[in-house]
């Protein structure tokens, strides 16, 4: 028992070492991802709260039917005033998401790593032996042991807060078009399809945006899809990645191919 860990210390002396300077590093990566996830808490929790309020407004006063504050407008344009500020939210919270997605992948490819390395792990341990060590940091112990576990769904998936996000975002920005074509049914036909021409004009590219960036959330710009990336920067590919354990982890969890490879 003593000859092999004196003999995993020996492997290790080549492989990099915990510093300092990584742990502050690390530390203050931890501190940015808590801190864009409360950002993106905060946003939703206010885009949402401001939109439902200003709905509320609108339909309990005669601002919505009769337009008093600017009679050349559709009945029903004010409706749309929530989306001012939903749409724009809702790409900020994507955009964090994404740039969260990154820090988790470094932390994985690099700080965690060096834990390992640390702990006795080599270049050459395998996927399995990682599972069953004892000492997994969070970032590597949520993703490669958690979500690779064979008894559970092994796809990347959205992380739940973000799906009813969008979910939550989708239902209110129909309503608002919805109150608003609907209240513009007293006015002329030209002018109710006017507004839905109007509405299709700045909703459909949002919503093309959306759609794409949360595709790319499972899959390129994944932390998995991160991985891929950073290993594929480094070394060329994953194959020849001197972490053994990560090239299984990629090319087990969903093997898809990036043909353009993004720069982190």
């Amino acid at each position: 028992m003593v000859s092999s860990t004196l003999s995993r210390k020996h492997m290790n002396k080549s492989l990099p070492a915990w510093t300092q300077q990584d742990d502050a590093e690390y530390n203050r990566l931890a501190t940015e991802m808590n801190e864009d996830s409360k950002t993106q808490f905060t946003l939703f929790t206010f885009s949402i709260t401001a939109s439902t309020a200003i709905l509320g407004f609108l339909t309990s006063t005669a601002v919505a039917s009769n337009a008093i504050l600017l009679p050349g407008l559709p009945h029903g344009s004010f409706f749309l005033v929530p989306l001012i500020v939903l749409l724009p939210t809702s790409m900020l919270i994507l955009n964090r998401a994404r740039t969260r997605n990154r820090k988790a992948a470094y932390i994985i490819v690099n700080f965690d790593y060096k834990r390992l390395c640390a702990e006795g792990i080599t270049n050459q341990t395998s996927l399995e032996e990682v599972r069953r060590s004892t000492f997994l940091p969070w970032e590597t112990a949520l993703h490669i042991l958690d979500r690779t576990n064979p008894k559970v769904n092994r796809y990347v998936h959205l992380a739940p807060s973000l799906k009813y996000m969008a979910i939550c975002y989708f239902v209110v920005e129909i309503l608002c078009a919805a109150l608003a074509l609907y209240m513009t049914r007293q006015d002329s036909l030209y002018t109710l399809i006017g507004l839905g021409m109007a509405i299709a004009f700045v909703v459909i590219p949002v919503y093309r945006y959306r759609i794409k960036a949360l595709v790319e959330l499972k899959g390129s710009i994944s932390i998995q899809g991160y991985v891929e990336q950073w290993l594929k920067l480094k070394y060329g590919t994953v194959d020849n990645a001197p972490m053994k354990y990560l090239s299984q982890w990629i090319q087990e969890f969903n093997p898809q191919e990036q043909q353009d490879v993004v720069r982190p």
